[in-house]
């Protein structure tokens, strides 16, 4: 690689291969054959041995890799179903208070000043309300005086978390 006026330039050159040695295709051995079985047979043995405990430390790490995923997938699960149920209970106690809150509020309007009068209902116009006022008179179910208000105070309490 060379650089002309700030140019990077890339030249190949082409080498020449290189040469092969030379082998001898007879190995001598200078000793007899029992010296080198006697040298070789330990290290042969000891290798031998190196691989099996680096067998048995692989599979071990192996087992252990695979009863922790096994564990982590069981506490994936447990988890799901815990807060599946926390989330069941959860809900249950929130729709128990707002039962609770809405029965105490239509037990106070049950309770509460009659001087309102029924609810209009959708087939209510004006014909029909003054000749339900009208009847109501007659029959006496309208009080002739007027009842005093009830304030805040005076009305009954509720307590929506007692049993």
């Amino acid at each position: 690689m060379t650089s002309e006026d700030g140019r990077l330039k890339v030249e190949k050159e082409k080498v020449p291969a290189a040469k092969a040695r030379n082998i001898e295709s007879d190995v001598i051995f200078d000793q007899p054959p029992e010296v080198i079985l006697n040298s070789m047979l330990p290290l042969y043995l000891n290798s031998q041995l190196l691989s099996i405990l680096f067998d048995a430390q692989a599979s071990e790490l192996s087992s252990r890799m695979t009863a922790m995923k096994a564990a982590t997938d069981n506490a994936k699960e447990l988890k799901k179903k815990l807060t599946m149920i926390y989330n069941k209970k959860r809900q249950a106690g929130i729709t128990a208070e707002i039962s609770e809150i809405c029965a105490g509020a239509m037990a106070l309007d049950e309770k509460g000043d009659k001087t309102s009068g029924p609810a209009l209902g959708i087939f209510d116009n004006s014909d029909t309300v003054g000749a339900d006022f009208m009847k109501e008179l007659e029959d006496g179910s309208i009080p002739d005086t007027p009842e005093d208000p009830q304030g805040p105070d005076d009305r009954p309490v509720i307590d929506p978390y007692a049993n």
